[in-house]
């Protein structure tokens, strides 16, 4: 089928607008426009045919696609955030009114998977407030012990005479 200019570019906007998949792509022009392009027609385009265009499209647009992937990012965590409160609660809740019942096992389970969202967000906390997640050190074990020695921390001895 021949497709004019216009079709042409709603079709590669829509590519660009949704990640280069052609599948939802295909579905938006549909729904907007009521426009049939297969999803394979716009993989064609995105991959050869209009290469070279989807590109300049991508560059031209980035900054538009990439707020649009902050908000649906934000949106997302956002969601994941309160499923999680959610499931959290439930846990608390099972964990207060069936202390006695819950196995050994089974609490081992529940504390391990804990642990594993609380280091998860704090990770994240630490990246979005822009704090430091892992703390590294450059200097010898030698300079760290003339640094410590310094403040008075430490004291070093004088090297004593070899004994002959």
């Amino acid at each position: 089928m021949k497709y004019t200019e216009d079709q042409i570019q709603k079709g590669l906007y829509a590519l660009s607008a949704f990640g280069g998949s052609p599948a939802p792509a295909h579905k938006a022009l549909k729904d907007a426009f009521d426009l049939d392009i297969p999803a394979a027609t716009l993989k064609t385009w995105r991959d050869s045919v209009h290469q070279e265009r989807y590109a300049k499209l991508q560059i031209q647009h980035g900054n538009d696609i990439e707020e649009a992937m902050v908000r649906e990012t934000r949106d997302i965590a956002r969601a994941a955030t309160a499923a999680m409160r959610e499931s959290l609660e439930v846990v608390w809740e099972r964990l207060s009114d069936n202390r006695h019942t819950i196995r050994a096992p089974e609490a081992a389970q529940i504390a391990a998977q804990m642990s594993k969202v609380q280091a998860t967000a704090v990770d994240k906390l630490m990246v979005l407030t822009g704090r430091p997640q892992a703390i590294t050190e450059n200097r010898s074990a030698a300079d760290i012990i003339r640094a410590l020695a310094a403040k008075g921390v430490l004291e070093l001895e004088a090297p004593s005479e070899p004994t002959q």
